[in-house]
């Protein structure tokens, strides 16, 4: 059966869903990961930021991420965000404490996946390496795109067996403007 003979207007739209939802994930992941070879270099890529440190390795304390927060530059704190992996926020942090006994989390009643760390905004990212945590103002990496994202298809690649091949593509590339908007903390080894 071929699709194409099938098709509604519905098929197309699914299509390009799917294929800009991939494109944006591998953008979201370049932008942490990216190794600058063919793709955006990442924060996390070597030498990007240089303002680092540690928190302990049995699980980040409310002393840790008080030092995380102070190790960023006070004029990059007003756009300021947290980016850490899943488990890492649910495990260590959502539960913590001042140290006057209030909690550092604050969950948005009308938002439930939107948090916010002693006021400072979260993002929860699975591209985020286990027990490493960046906090900075994210305006200051940049990314360039050369040229608009584009969805296309293709009937010749299939012609022998009426296949039609969709690519999506981005001509892009993107690197931290300035290493001090931006700290990084991992787990301190054994």
């Amino acid at each position: 059966i071929i699709i194409d003979a099938m098709s509604i207007d519905a098929f197309e739209g699914y299509i390009v869903s799917e294929i800009g939802r991939k494109m944006a994930i591998a953008i979201e992941n370049a932008i942490l990961n990216g190794n600058g070879s063919d793709q955006p270099t990442g924060l996390l890529h070597s030498g990007q930021i240089t303002n680092t440190g540690t928190f302990n390795q049995k699980g980040m304390t409310y002393k840790n991420l008080v030092g995380m927060l102070g190790k960023l530059p006070t004029m990059y704190h007003q756009n300021a965000t947290l980016v850490m992996p899943r488990e890492l926020f649910f495990n260590e942090i959502a539960g913590m404490e001042t140290a006057t006994g209030d909690p550092v989390v604050v969950q948005n009643p009308q938002a439930p996946m939107q948090f916010n760390v002693l006021g400072y905004p979260v993002v929860i990212d699975d591209y985020m390496p286990a027990d490493t945590i960046i906090f900075g103002d994210f305006s200051y990496y940049k990314m360039n795109f050369a040229q608009n994202p584009t969805i296309e298809s293709d009937r010749s690649a299939g012609f022998k067996s009426g296949k039609t091949i969709y690519r999506g593509m981005a001509i892009l590339d993107g690197k931290p403007a300035l290493a001090e908007a931006f700290v990084k903390y991992t787990r301190a080894e054994a």
